[in-house]
C-alpha cells in the first residue's frame, strides 16, 4: 500500500501501535523527490509472500511519522524497517530492524537478502496463518523484550530503593539533629546519645 495522505499514514501507524497485532509490518521509504523505495515493494513482495503488510511511506510524510511512532521507531531516507508485535514507547527500537538501503543494485540486493534473513520466511502465508518459522521467531522476539523490560525494571528498582534508603537516613539524621564537636571526657561517643544516658 502507498502511504500518501495523513489518513493512510495514521492507519498504518495505528496497525504498527496496536497491541493485539501478532505479525510483523514492513515500510519501505522513499527518498526526497522520489517516489518509489529504492527497495522494490514488487520485489519484496515476491521474497515474502502476500500475508505481511507492505507500506510504501512517501518522503514528505516521514517527519509526521517520527511524531507518531515511539522516538527512533521510524523509517526515512530510502530505508526499510520491519516493525515486529509489541510497539511501544518502552520497546527498543534496535528490536524493530532498520534496513538502510543505497542507491546501488548490489546494496538493494544485499537490503533484500537481510529482509529475508530477519522475516525467515520460506513458503506464503497469510495474516491468520504463520508458519512454525515464523512463530518460533515471534516467540523469541517476545522473549528478548520481555528479558530486556525485566532488566530495565530491575535496574528502577535498585534506584528507587537507593532513593527510599537515603531519604530515610535523611529523616533519622533531621530527628536526631546535628552532631556536636566530641570534646572532654566523653570525646570519641556521639553526643546525640547523652539523652539515652541515665544520670
Amino acid at each position: 500500500m502507498v502511504v500518501e495522505v495523513g489518513p493512510q499514514l495514521r492507519l498504518m501507524c495505528a496497525e504498527i501501535l496496536s497491541p493485539e497485532r501478532t505479525y510483523p509490518v514492513l515500510g519501505l521509504s522513499c527518498r526526497t523527490g522520489e517516489r518509489e523505495p529504492l527497495l522494490p515493494a514488487e520485489r519484496v513482495r515476491e521474497l515474502i509472500g502476500p500475508g505481511i503488510p507492505i507500506y510504501v511511506i512517501q518522503s514528505r510524510l516521514t517527519r509526521a511519522l517520527e511524531r507518531m511512532l515511539p522516538e527512533r521507531h521510524s523509517v526515512h531516507s530510502g530505508a526499510a524497517r520491519i516493525w515486529w508485535p509489541s510497539v511501544s514507547e518502552d520497546s527498543n527500537p534496535d528490536d524493530h530492524p532498520l534496513i538502510r538501503v543505497h542507491q546501488y543494485d548490489k546494496d538493494a540486493r544485499r537490503a533484500l537478502e537481510r529482509v529475508a534473513r530477519e522475516l525467515q520466511l520460506r513458503t506464503p502465508l497469510t495474516e491468520l496463518q504463520l508458519p512454525p518459522e515464523q512463530l518460533l521467531l515471534l516467540a523469541e522476539r517476545r522473549r528478548e523484550q520481555a528479558e530486556q523490560r525485566a532488566r530495565q525494571l530491575e535496574a528502577e528498582l535498585q534506584t528507587i530503593r537507593k532513593k527510599l534508603t537515603d531519604a530515610r537516613e535523611q529523616a533519622i539524621d533531621a530527628a536526631i539533629g546535628p552532631r556536636r564537636p566530641a570534646s572532654g571526657p566523653n570525646a570519641g561517643t556521639d553526643p546525640r546519645c547523652d539523652d539515652l544516658v541515665q544520670p
